[in-house]
């Protein structure tokens, strides 16, 4: 088992990006914005080749809020899958919350996952979340919700495609010091860890729409798996 020392922030925020220079101020304020919760923030550029860390840099510089705040560039891309657990591995808390570049979290996002956390000793905390299309209008939602209710069969979920929006989740340490980390650059992370929470019933959906979410623009149409 990896043991990971005890931390002083009530959670972690992971905000993974690339190439997202015009998304990228909007996605990092708003994780800065969070409210109610003492955060560790780490933004993890993958080696961007557009002025994606050039911002970043500027922003965390001029940053005078309470958030304790570290930006990391890969010196060359390394793939989502990578990228996302070498993140992991840097947050010191016991909850974790990821971040896309291009997308806006709440304010309370973080309060109210933290809040979810503790109260369900869940391992798995996933919301709703407000669809936008690439002129930034409000869209249907058009996202998997199968990790709201019921625990479902491990038959269902297993032969699943989609389990839940991959952009609203938070983790429990536990998803990786119990299991592991991943080694595939070409699996799904939402598909594995929300298979895993599944195994121990330990999962908590918040009814509320946490993040705007920008269907089009997302990491995974931008790597190269």
């Amino acid at each position: 088992m990896i043991e990971v020392a005890a931390s002083s922030y009530d959670a972690s925020i992971a905000l993974l990006c690339y190439n997202q220079e015009n998304y990228i101020t909007e996605a990092l304020n708003a994780i800065l914005n969070q409210q109610g919760v003492n955060l560790e923030i780490i933004v993890s550029d993958d080696g961007s080749t557009d002025k994606t860390y050039e911002i970043v840099s500027s922003l965390v510089a001029n940053y005078k809020g309470q958030h304790h705040v570290r930006c990391i560039r890969h010196s060359k891309n390394l793939g989502f899958v990578k990228n996302f657990c070498e993140t992991i591995k840097k947050c010191s808390s016991e909850y974790i919350i990821y971040a896309a570049g291009d997308d806006i979290s709440n304010p309370d996002r973080a309060l109210k996952i933290v809040d979810a956390f503790k109260k369900s000793g869940a391992l798995l905390v996933h919301s709703h979340a407000v669809c936008l299309n690439e002129k930034d209008e409000v869209i249907d939602r058009n996202y998997p919700l199968k990790l709201t209710g019921d625990n479902p069969s491990l038959n269902t979920i297993s032969v699943s495609s989609a389990l839940y929006l991959g952009a609203t989740g938070a983790y429990s340490r536990e998803l990786f010091t119990k299991y592991g980390y991943f080694e595939d650059k070409n699996l799904i992370e939402d598909l594995v860890l929300g298979f895993r929470a599944v195994l121990e019933n330990r999962i908590n959906f918040v009814d509320k729409e946490l993040v705007r979410y920008r269907t089009t623009t997302g990491l995974t149409s931008k790597y190269n798996l």
